[in-house]
């Protein structure tokens, strides 16, 4: 069964892109963070796991690009079934989200970046986003690649999840975090590429 999860477009990819581990404030070649485009389509491996490590959901999700609309004069791509739309600004890749007839937008993964960068994402409340990698060796089913790693997180003492994302690809990538019953830290849940199509 294919599933569609908001988080990873949300938590969501022809090249591998690398940047230097201090700085990806150049974008000569402006590179699109992820390259939206109609018929475009990134599928990923769904797994989710109790505080045991044992898997209790796996799946697969698939993200095909299958609509478009303008919003402030911009072009913004969609999923199948998703009221999340996307673009790629100079900044980075922003979304807005319709809700009734109001609509709320703001950047999502800053791009260019340089480690250390933080910035504040409305997800029903306000997530921190952190910059803290930008050239993680991520190896997943669909290749290797050299990723920009973005970490998530409400407050800085709650659980948080990594996306990795490869310029010019797509998100490689997803761990979400938890704390269990006895306090520790474990991994709950991971999206990982199988499969990508670029036109």
């Amino acid at each position: 069964m294919k599933i569609v999860c908001v988080f990873l477009f949300i938590s969501i990819v022809i090249t591998c892109y690398s940047c230097s581990e201090n700085s990806t404030e150049s974008n000569p070649n402006n590179i699109s963070l992820i390259p939206f485009k109609l018929n475009n389509y990134w599928e990923y491996a769904h797994i989710i796991y109790d505080s045991g490590g044992n898997i209790i959901i796996s799946d697969s999700a698939l993200y095909k690009v299958d609509k478009d609309t303008f919003f402030l004069n911009q072009r913004y791509f969609g999923y199948e079934d998703s009221r999340f739309y996307y673009t790629n600004k100079n900044d980075g890749l922003w979304m807005y989200e319709l809700i009734g007839d109001s609509v709320k937008n703001g950047i999502y993964l800053k791009y260019p970046c340089n480690v250390g960068d933080s910035y504040v994402f409305i997800f029903g409340r306000p997530l921190n986003v952190t910059v803290t990698s930008l050239n993680e060796k991520v190896t997943v089913e669909a290749g290797t690649f050299s990723c920009i790693q973005y970490r998530f997180r409400y407050t800085p003492t709650s659980p948080y999840s990594y996306t990795y994302v490869a310029p010019g690809v797509g998100i490689i990538k997803s761990d979400g975090f938890q704390e269990s019953e006895d306090s520790s830290i474990y991994k709950s849940w991971e999206e990982s590429l199988l499969e990508y199509q670029l036109n």
